[in-house]
């Protein structure tokens, strides 16, 4: 499992990515990070924000709409941190 301070530097990582390549799907993984983290308020600002890039972008649409803390989400993203560089 990853430990916080591993999850916060991911979460600064790819919020820095973010901002520096404004698209709906960084925004989106940003999102899941986030909340997997239990920072809810936080998630939907980024979930948001890849609506605002991509209002059609479904990823992005479905999290807003079920924002609930997800472990299993995180652990997913955290074996992949390929995405954090896609």
């Amino acid at each position: 499992m990853t430990d916080a301070h591993e999850v916060q530097a991911m979460i600064q990582q790819l919020s820095e990515w973010a901002a520096r390549q404004p698209a709906a799907p960084n925004d989106w993984r940003l999102g899941i990070l986030i909340e997997g983290a239990n920072q809810a308020a936080e998630a939907r600002s980024a979930y948001e924000r890849a609506l605002q890039l991509d209002p059609q972008s479904l990823p992005a649409r479905t999290a807003l709409d079920d924002a609930a803390p997800s472990p299993s989400r995180l652990i997913r993203f955290t074996r992949s941190r390929s995405l954090l560089l896609w």
